[in-house]
Formats: C-alpha cells, sequence, structure tokens
C-alpha cells in the first residue's frame, strides 16, 4: 500500500505487488520483481527479510530514512563479519577466498545478497537508490559474480550455471535505475 507519495510499502500479509511498487521498479525489475521463487532471485530469502525490514525502516523513520544507515544497522549484528577487504578483491583472488572453506561461500553470498536487496529495495520502496546504495548494491553484484567459478567439488548449487544471467538482469537494474 502507499503511505506517502514517496514510500510504497507491501502488505505484510501479501506477497511483492506491482500495486505496492514504486512503478521505476515494477518497469526496470520485470524479470525478477514478482516471481521470488528460487535463491538467484535478490528478494527471495535473505533478501526477502532484508526488504521487509527496510520497509519497517523507512515507516519508522519517514522522509529521514536513509537505506544504507538501515543495513549498517543490520549488518552489526551479524556474525562472523566478512573482512572488509572481501569486498574489493578481483575475481581470481575472491573465488581462492569462497573455495578455502564452504562457509565464507555461504557468509559471504547471505551478505551480497542482503547488500543487493537494500538497494532494490531502496527502488522498490522510492523509486530511486541513492548513490551509497547503488554502492552496496554494486558490493553484493560483485561478490556474487564469481560463484560460477568456483570449483564445483566445493559447493553445488543448483542454480550456478543460471548465475551469470540473473546477476546481469540485476546489473542492468543497478544501471537504469534513478539515483536520488
Amino acid at each position: 500500500m502507499e503511505t506517502s507519495q514517496k514510500h510504497y510499502f507491501d502488505d505484510a500479509d501479501e506477497a511483492l505487488s506491482p500495486e505496492t511498487s514504486r512503478p521505476n521498479f515494477v518497469k526496470l525489475a520485470p524479470v525478477f520483481s514478482m516471481t521470488p521463487e528460487t535463491s538467484l532471485h535478490p528478494l527471495s530469502d535473505d533478501g526477502h527479510d532484508t526488504l521487509r525490514g527496510l520497509e519497517e525502516w523507512f515507516s519508522e523513520h519517514g522522509g529521514t530514512a536513509v537505506a544504507t544507515d538501515y543495513l549498517e544497522a543490520l549488518l552489526t549484528g551479524w556474525a562472523p563479519k566478512i573482512p572488509a577487504r572481501a569486498w574489493g578483491l578481483d575475481a581470481p583472488k575472491l573465488i581462492a577466498w569462497h573455495s578455502k572453506s564452504e562457509m565464507n561461500e555461504v557468509f559471504l553470498a547471505s551478505e551480497a545478497r542482503t547488500r543487493l536487496a537494500t538497494a532494490l529495495g531502496e527502488l522498490k520502496i522510492t523509486g530511486s537508490i541513492s548513490p551509497a546504495g547503488l554502492a552496496e548494491g554494486r558490493k553484493g553484484l560483485n561478490a556474487l559474480r564469481p560463484v560460477p567459478q568456483i570449483p564445483r567439488g566445493t559447493r553445488h548449487w543448483p542454480y550456478r550455471d543460471e548465475v551469470p544471467s540473473a546477476l546481469a538482469d540485476i546489473g542492468n537494474v543497478l544501471d537504469s535505475a534513478p539515483i536520488g
């Protein structure tokens, strides 16, 4: 439901819907925006929880809400912490880091999806993504791009072969989103 001219929120008892999303989001994210049935969807699982929390954050803080403040508050309580250096690694180093432990991949992927969901949730709620939100979304996207290159022996993810095209779709949304 629309609670102000600026913010669109979903009904907590309903699924993601075009009627409760900013038109910019619906226009830019038609490929994945309303069908969060797989773990590739940026608003499923971690992303759904992030979106619901972000909606609460915007509802509580109104016009002063900042999506990245929500993300920072959310990640403060997470353990284990992903080393800050991991977010800036190039693909070969990120693959090596992922491959050291299945848990590295699990935790980094979860946090990456949360960063993406924050950026896309901001677009869904407000109709634009802040520069800081876009930077966080790109961090998440860049951390997920090497996933298909991780040796299959470390972790078999059933959607691994679909990751490149799904991430390309998400990247296109980030590239096309209004910055605000």
